[in-house]
Protein backbone atom coordinates (compact mmCIF):
# COMPACT_ATOMS: atom_id res chain seq x y z
CA UNK A 1 0.00 0.00 0.00
CA UNK A 2 3.02 2.33 1.14
CA UNK A 3 4.96 1.42 -1.64
CA UNK A 4 2.72 1.41 -4.98
CA UNK A 5 4.34 3.78 -6.23
CA UNK A 6 7.95 1.65 -6.76
CA UNK A 7 8.84 -1.14 -8.65
CA UNK A 8 8.69 -4.15 -7.48
CA UNK A 9 5.57 -2.88 -5.39
CA UNK A 10 3.47 -1.76 -8.31
CA UNK A 11 3.95 -5.05 -10.19
CA UNK A 12 3.07 -6.58 -7.39
CA UNK A 13 0.22 -5.17 -6.59
CA UNK A 14 -1.25 -4.70 -10.04
CA UNK A 15 -1.05 -8.52 -10.27
CA UNK A 16 -3.20 -8.73 -6.75
CA UNK A 17 -5.72 -6.71 -8.62
CA UNK A 18 -6.26 -8.81 -11.88
CA UNK A 19 -3.79 -6.21 -13.69
CA UNK A 20 -5.43 -3.23 -12.65
CA UNK A 21 -4.86 -0.62 -9.17
CA UNK A 22 -6.71 -0.76 -6.95
CA UNK A 23 -9.67 1.94 -6.27
CA UNK A 24 -8.11 5.68 -6.26
CA UNK A 25 -10.10 5.89 -2.63
CA UNK A 26 -8.13 2.96 -1.39
CA UNK A 27 -4.44 4.41 -2.43
CA UNK A 28 -2.28 6.16 -0.37
CA UNK A 29 -2.66 9.74 -1.44
CA UNK A 30 -2.63 12.15 1.06
CA UNK A 31 -0.80 11.91 4.90
CA UNK A 32 -3.71 13.14 6.18
CA UNK A 33 -6.58 10.79 4.61
CA UNK A 34 -4.06 7.98 5.88
CA UNK A 35 -4.36 9.27 9.57
CA UNK A 36 -7.81 9.55 9.59
CA UNK A 37 -8.39 6.40 7.95
CA UNK A 38 -6.36 4.82 10.76
CA UNK A 39 -8.83 6.34 13.41
CA UNK A 40 -11.60 5.63 12.50
CA UNK A 41 -11.82 2.40 10.05
CA UNK A 42 -11.24 -0.76 11.96
CA UNK A 43 -10.16 -2.71 9.20
CA UNK A 44 -7.56 -0.13 8.29
CA UNK A 45 -4.34 -1.95 9.89
CA UNK A 46 -1.57 -1.05 8.13
CA UNK A 47 1.61 0.15 9.84
CA UNK A 48 4.57 2.52 9.65
CA UNK A 49 7.25 0.80 7.60
CA UNK A 50 11.15 1.74 7.74
CA UNK A 51 10.85 3.47 4.31
CA UNK A 52 8.73 6.05 5.64
CA UNK A 53 11.26 7.31 7.69
CA UNK A 54 13.87 7.71 4.79
CA UNK A 55 12.82 6.90 1.73
CA UNK A 56 11.22 9.99 -0.20
CA UNK A 57 10.84 8.22 -3.51
CA UNK A 58 7.34 6.65 -1.63
CA UNK A 59 5.79 10.13 -1.26
CA UNK A 60 6.29 11.04 -5.58
CA UNK A 61 4.94 8.83 -8.42
CA UNK A 62 7.92 9.43 -10.84
CA UNK A 63 6.70 6.77 -12.93
CA UNK A 64 3.61 8.74 -13.53
CA UNK A 65 1.00 5.79 -13.10
CA UNK A 66 -2.06 6.72 -13.75
CA UNK A 67 -4.11 5.93 -10.33
CA UNK A 68 -7.29 7.72 -10.71
CA UNK A 69 -9.61 10.38 -9.43
CA UNK A 70 -10.92 10.59 -5.28
CA UNK A 71 -13.97 11.37 -4.84
CA UNK A 72 -13.69 14.94 -5.02
CA UNK A 73 -12.27 14.44 -8.51
CA UNK A 74 -8.62 15.30 -7.77
CA UNK A 75 -6.48 13.38 -9.40
CA UNK A 76 -4.53 10.75 -7.43
CA UNK A 77 -0.84 11.53 -8.07
CA UNK A 78 2.01 12.49 -5.57
CA UNK A 79 1.02 11.74 -2.19
CA UNK A 80 -0.13 15.01 -0.03
CA UNK A 81 1.73 16.45 3.00
CA UNK A 82 0.75 18.13 5.89
CA UNK A 83 0.65 21.60 6.00
CA UNK A 84 4.30 21.76 8.16
CA UNK A 85 6.32 19.89 5.40
CA UNK A 86 8.07 21.97 3.02
CA UNK A 87 8.79 18.78 1.35
CA UNK A 88 9.30 15.46 1.12
CA UNK A 89 12.73 15.50 2.56
CA UNK A 90 11.53 17.76 5.49
CA UNK A 91 8.65 15.79 6.16
CA UNK A 92 11.03 12.61 6.24
CA UNK A 93 13.09 14.45 8.51
CA UNK A 94 11.00 15.54 11.18
CA UNK A 95 8.78 11.72 10.97
CA UNK A 96 12.36 10.57 12.27
CA UNK A 97 12.59 13.03 14.52
CA UNK A 98 9.22 11.87 16.05
CA UNK A 99 10.28 8.35 15.92
CA UNK A 100 13.47 8.95 18.22
CA UNK A 101 12.03 10.96 20.49
CA UNK A 102 11.63 10.51 23.86
CA UNK A 103 8.38 10.19 24.04
CA UNK A 104 8.50 7.57 21.17
CA UNK A 105 11.08 6.00 23.38
CA UNK A 106 9.17 5.65 26.37
CA UNK A 107 6.06 4.21 24.77
CA UNK A 108 7.71 2.00 22.93
CA UNK A 109 6.88 -1.31 25.60
CA UNK A 110 3.29 -0.73 24.72
CA UNK A 111 4.03 -1.59 20.83
CA UNK A 112 6.27 -4.30 21.82
CA UNK A 113 3.59 -5.70 23.89
CA UNK A 114 0.72 -5.60 20.71
CA UNK A 115 2.95 -6.81 18.34
CA UNK A 116 5.24 -9.37 19.53
CA UNK A 117 3.75 -9.63 23.44
CA UNK A 118 0.74 -9.97 25.66
CA UNK A 119 -1.27 -8.23 24.01
CA UNK A 120 -0.82 -9.98 20.59
CA UNK A 121 -3.42 -12.84 21.29
CA UNK A 122 -6.31 -13.37 23.99
CA UNK A 123 -8.50 -11.61 25.87
CA UNK A 124 -5.72 -8.70 26.23
CA UNK A 125 -5.70 -8.36 22.56
CA UNK A 126 -8.94 -8.37 22.29
CA UNK A 127 -9.20 -5.96 24.76
CA UNK A 128 -6.83 -3.70 23.13
CA UNK A 129 -8.54 -3.87 19.72
CA UNK A 130 -5.37 -6.08 18.40
CA UNK A 131 -7.58 -9.15 16.61
CA UNK A 132 -6.69 -10.37 13.34
CA UNK A 133 -7.85 -12.50 10.99
CA UNK A 134 -6.93 -15.82 11.73
CA UNK A 135 -4.97 -17.10 9.03
CA UNK A 136 -1.88 -14.26 9.61
CA UNK A 137 -1.54 -16.36 13.16
CA UNK A 138 1.61 -18.45 13.57
CA UNK A 139 0.36 -22.69 13.79
CA UNK A 140 -3.37 -21.31 13.14
CA UNK A 141 -3.43 -22.24 9.53
CA UNK A 142 -1.01 -24.73 7.44
CA UNK A 143 -1.61 -25.02 3.82
CA UNK A 144 0.61 -27.72 2.91
CA UNK A 145 -2.15 -29.72 5.56
CA UNK A 146 -4.99 -28.94 3.08
CA UNK A 147 -6.21 -31.35 0.49
CA UNK A 148 -8.69 -28.96 -1.72
CA UNK A 149 -6.29 -27.21 -4.35
CA UNK A 150 -8.62 -24.15 -4.75
CA UNK A 151 -8.71 -23.91 -0.78
CA UNK A 152 -5.15 -24.52 -0.65
CA UNK A 153 -4.40 -21.87 -3.21
CA UNK A 154 -6.72 -19.09 -1.58
CA UNK A 155 -5.33 -19.74 1.79
CA UNK A 156 -1.77 -19.02 0.23
CA UNK A 157 -2.48 -16.19 -1.54
CA UNK A 158 -4.36 -14.77 1.40
CA UNK A 159 -1.06 -15.41 3.84
CA UNK A 160 1.04 -13.92 0.28
CA UNK A 161 -1.03 -10.81 -0.07
CA UNK A 162 -2.17 -9.65 3.90
CA UNK A 163 0.57 -10.70 5.35
CA UNK A 164 1.39 -12.79 8.44
CA UNK A 165 1.13 -11.98 12.47
CA UNK A 166 4.81 -12.13 14.02
CA UNK A 167 5.48 -15.54 16.45
CA UNK A 168 4.54 -14.17 20.04
CA UNK A 169 7.63 -13.69 21.64
CA UNK A 170 6.38 -12.52 25.38
CA UNK A 171 3.78 -13.60 27.39
CA UNK A 172 4.09 -10.75 30.36
CA UNK A 173 4.01 -7.24 29.88
CA UNK A 174 7.21 -5.71 28.32
CA UNK A 175 9.07 -3.36 31.03
CA UNK A 176 8.86 0.17 29.97
CA UNK A 177 12.74 1.96 29.06
CA UNK A 178 13.76 4.09 32.20
CA UNK A 179 14.90 7.12 30.98
CA UNK A 180 17.68 9.17 32.49
CA UNK A 181 15.55 12.31 31.97
CA UNK A 182 12.72 10.46 33.75
CA UNK A 183 14.65 9.31 36.87
CA UNK A 184 16.40 12.72 36.95
CA UNK A 185 13.01 14.38 37.66
CA UNK A 186 11.51 11.93 39.38
CA UNK A 187 14.50 11.30 42.15
CA UNK A 188 16.69 14.93 41.66
CA UNK A 189 13.96 17.35 42.78
CA UNK A 190 16.76 20.08 43.96
CA UNK A 191 20.02 19.65 42.54
CA UNK A 192 20.91 21.84 45.78
CA UNK A 193 20.85 18.35 47.95
CA UNK A 194 23.30 16.52 46.11
CA UNK A 195 26.11 19.57 45.68
CA UNK A 196 27.65 17.90 48.51
CA UNK A 197 28.47 14.56 46.83
CA UNK A 198 29.50 16.70 43.95
CA UNK A 199 32.05 19.53 45.71
CA UNK A 200 34.95 18.62 43.94
CA UNK A 201 37.35 21.27 45.86
CA UNK A 202 36.99 22.19 49.70
CA UNK A 203 36.23 25.52 50.33
CA UNK A 204 35.24 25.73 46.70
CA UNK A 205 31.39 25.53 46.33
CA UNK A 206 29.45 23.82 43.29
CA UNK A 207 28.12 27.14 41.72
CA UNK A 208 26.36 24.94 38.57
CA UNK A 209 25.38 21.57 38.30
CA UNK A 210 24.19 20.48 34.65
CA UNK A 211 23.13 17.13 33.60
CA UNK A 212 24.11 15.86 29.87
CA UNK A 213 21.57 14.15 28.04
CA UNK A 214 22.54 14.70 24.71
CA UNK A 215 23.92 11.10 23.07
CA UNK A 216 24.99 13.16 20.26
CA UNK A 217 27.56 15.49 22.45
CA UNK A 218 28.35 12.22 24.58
CA UNK A 219 27.63 8.90 24.61
CA UNK A 220 26.82 8.74 28.07
CA UNK A 221 24.49 10.67 30.51
CA UNK A 222 26.84 12.97 32.60
CA UNK A 223 26.73 15.23 35.00
CA UNK A 224 28.84 18.52 34.73
CA UNK A 225 29.70 20.52 38.04
CA UNK A 226 31.52 24.08 37.74
CA UNK A 227 33.22 25.63 41.08
CA UNK A 228 33.47 28.63 42.38
CA UNK A 229 37.30 28.21 41.55
CA UNK A 230 36.32 27.76 37.32
CA UNK A 231 36.86 24.01 37.96
CA UNK A 232 34.80 21.52 36.23
CA UNK A 233 34.13 17.62 36.63
CA UNK A 234 32.20 15.34 35.47
CA UNK A 235 30.33 12.60 37.30
CA UNK A 236 28.42 9.26 36.06
CA UNK A 237 25.84 8.36 37.21
CA UNK A 238 25.32 4.73 38.88
CA UNK A 239 22.65 2.35 39.41
CA UNK A 240 20.64 1.35 43.41
CA UNK A 241 20.43 -2.27 43.19
CA UNK A 242 18.18 -1.80 46.22
CA UNK A 243 16.02 0.63 43.85
CA UNK A 244 15.97 0.15 39.79
CA UNK A 245 14.61 4.16 40.30
CA UNK A 246 17.09 5.81 41.98
CA UNK A 247 20.41 7.12 40.88
CA UNK A 248 23.15 7.70 42.50
CA UNK A 249 26.08 9.89 41.21
CA UNK A 250 29.89 9.15 41.25
CA UNK A 251 31.93 12.24 41.70
CA UNK A 252 34.80 12.64 39.27
CA UNK A 253 37.84 11.78 41.53
CA UNK A 254 40.45 13.52 39.67
CA UNK A 255 39.02 17.35 38.90
CA UNK A 256 40.84 20.31 36.74
CA UNK A 257 41.10 23.59 36.78
CA UNK A 258 39.86 25.63 33.75
CA UNK A 259 42.89 28.40 33.68
CA UNK A 260 41.41 30.10 30.75
CA UNK A 261 37.56 29.16 30.57
CA UNK A 262 36.57 32.03 27.88
CA UNK A 263 39.20 30.57 25.38
CA UNK A 264 39.52 26.95 25.73
CA UNK A 265 36.89 23.88 26.01
CA UNK A 266 36.62 22.54 29.46
CA UNK A 267 38.73 19.31 29.23
CA UNK A 268 37.08 16.05 30.58
CA UNK A 269 39.10 14.36 33.31
CA UNK A 270 38.27 10.81 32.10
CA UNK A 271 36.45 8.13 29.87
CA UNK A 272 32.62 7.70 31.82
CA UNK A 273 30.15 4.92 31.65
CA UNK A 274 27.02 4.69 32.51
CA UNK A 275 24.61 2.07 33.65
CA UNK A 276 20.86 2.53 33.69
Amino acid sequence: MWLLRLEPYTTMFLKLQSGKFDHPCRIFSSVAQAWENSQRDMADVKELIPELFYLPEVFVNDNRYELGEDEEGNSVNTVRLPPWARDHHHFLQVHREALESEYVSSNLHKWIDLIFGVSQRGEQAEAAVNSFYYTTYEGMCDPSQVDDPVIKEALEEQIRSFGQTPPQLLTTPHPARNSIQHVLNANIKNLNGIVSVLNPVKDHPVTLVKPLLNPSLHPSPVLFTVSANQTITTNKFVPSIQNAYQVFVESDPTPRPVRDPMDRPCPRSHQLRCVA
